[in-house]
């Protein structure tokens, strides 16, 4: 499998980024720096050599830092950061790490990590379509590291969160708990109410201890809606919505997709979009919310327009405001 989200590449710099999204232009990736060389660094791995971690709120600042990667694309409209197939130095493949991480789990981390990784297999994930992502890929984790696993593939993802709906159910995960990132900045009750009912992450209940974990599913490139090239997205600017969610059969994958239907007179129908993950499991289908992001036109080879709002930066939301009203079971 080619780098798609979920793998780390290198420079000869020494820099790790992690690779972004599913489409990519020809002979480039689309990458977000994550961990760069220094010596003052809070993060080391096995050798002397120590790194600073770039935070995800961070890509702007990013940007002019990496004037070199600067692309602005011409079909997704937007400039984003990307590296050359010959600028890579290195590889970190999630499925690979995986395997590896089974040699040598020892730490608590990493048997936990393992443990949650062998629940999904046992639920009939293929061992190919499963892998080990974030600091622990990397082997830049500390103690109070999250785990974080990819799942590839649309037939792997229906296993995956039959798998997590039943350790839910048998109290092996619980929903995050203690301080709860909002980044979307919706009102508290209803940010709660819609983290307490995600199975792709939550905390495993594992040697008498709780690890924060995440599960993301990707799906592989000839399964994704679209191929880098076919389509031209146009920024229409900003937009806020009141919408039913007509289909939510893609809002457990990153990039996440909802189909909606605005409840205005005009009954416009547009998809709600996230390729950073903020809105994976935020909506269910029939579900009245409200959504604010940036509007685009995406106009296909034929001619053929469809409208999408984009839910990934500060500012941006999601959610259903009767969630917060009901009282938790």
């Amino acid at each position: 499998m080619r780098p798609v989200e979920g793998f780390y590449v290198e420079d000869a710099d020494g820099v790790i980024f992690a690779v972004k999204g599913i489409l990519h232009p020809r002979g480039k990736f689309i990458v977000v720096p994550r961990y760069v060389p220094s010596q003052t660094g809070e993060r080391g791995g096995g050798g002397t050599k120590r790194y600073h971690k770039t935070p995800s709120s961070a890509y702007k600042v990013s940007m002019d830092a990496w004037p070199r990667l600067r692309y602005v694309d011409p079909y997704l409209g937007v400039e984003l950061l990307v590296m050359r197939t010959g600028e890579i130095t290195g590889i970190y493949d999630p499925v690979l790490g995986l395997v590896e991480l089974r040699r040598r789990a020892s730490m608590p981390l990493h048997r936990a990590c393992v443990s949650l990784a062998d629940a999904l297999e046992s639920g009939g994930l293929k061992g190919e379509n499963v892998g080990v992502s974030g600091s622990i890929l990397l082997g830049l984790e500390r103690g109070t590291s999250d785990i974080d696993l990819v799942v590839y593939g649309h037939a792997e993802e229906k296993k995956a969160v039959e798998v997590l709906r039943k350790l839910r159910a048998y109290g092996h995960t619980i929903p995050l708990r203690g301080h709860v990132p909002n980044p979307m900045r919706i009102p508290v009750k209803a940010h709660l109410a819609h983290e307490r009912r995600k199975l792709l992450k939550g905390m495993l209940n594992f040697e008498g201890r709780f690890v924060k974990y995440l599960v993301r599913c990707i799906p592989f490139e000839d399964e994704y809606r679209e191929r880098y090239g076919e389509a031209k997205h146009t920024d229409g600017g900003p937009m806020k919505a009141e919408a039913i969610i007509v289909d939510d059969g893609l809002g457990t994958f990153l990039p996440t997709r909802y189909e909606a239907r605005s409840t205005g007179p005009q009954s416009l129908r547009f998809d709600i979009v996230s390729y950073g993950g903020i809105i994976c499991e935020q909506a269910r289908r029939g579900e009245r919310v409200l959504v604010s992001g940036k509007f685009e036109s995406v106009v296909n080879e034929r001619g053929r327009a469809h409208l999408e709002i984009i839910v990934d930066m500060r500012g941006h939301y999601l959610y259903s405001p009767e969630l917060g009203k009901r009282k938790p079971r």
